[in-house]
């Protein structure tokens, strides 16, 4: 900064119309700027307000998608806790469902176990009578024959299954076939 001092001269004629000019330094000012104060100037006031509108528009802006999302996520919390007591209530149900088929199956077992039973009992009784039988489903195919009757017919166990039209015999019967059916149709 410094201090400007213009003059003119009055002087002797050589000086005469000349003009004097002094500079002189002068300590410098502080700035406004610097002290914190506004400059001062509207526009720049102006300025500062829209910077503080806007800014404060984004902070409200910013609380409501916030408050959005919170009101979201309660939404999904509750869904979850919905969609988590219907998992429970079916996961009882299944375990319900799954003791009934335990008891089911227990009872499946047993009745298994009297059937066999059965089964290997009514086999022991036709075997000891000594009589040749043989058991035929609808279609005429082997269900089980007793062991007096493999002597006549020369079954075997694995001809179990197989149409009785299609295994060799040494028995002279060739309407055996047609007997059979007949039985089927008449039960006698």
């Amino acid at each position: 900064m410094v201090d400007v001092t213009v003059q003119p001269i009055q002087g002797p004629n050589a000086l005469h119309g000349t003009v004097m000019i002094v500079f002189a330094d002068v300590p410098a000012r502080p700035d406004k700027e610097m002290t914190g104060k506004p400059r001062g100037d509207s526009q720049h006031l102006a300025e500062l307000e829209r910077e503080l509108q806007h800014a404060r528009q984004e902070v409200e802006s910013m609380r409501e998608e916030m408050q959005t999302s919170q009101e979201e996520l309660k939404s999904a919390n509750e869904e979850l806790q919905s969609t988590n007591e219907e998992l429970t209530t079916s996961e009882e149900e299944l375990q319900s469902m799954n003791e009934e088929l335990h008891t089911v199956n227990q009872e499946l077992r047993n009745r298994l176990d009297e059937f066999t039973r059965t089964s290997n009992d009514v086999k022991n009784l036709l075997n000891s009578t000594d009589i040749a039988t043989l058991f035929l489903d609808n279609s005429l195919c082997v269900r089980r024959f007793t062991s007096e009757t493999s002597k006549v017919t020369q079954l075997i166990p694995g001809d179990v299954g197989r149409p009785i039209t299609d295994i060799a015999s040494a028995l002279l019967y060739p309407e055996l076939a047609e007997d059979a059916r007949q039985v089927l149709r008449t039960l006698i």
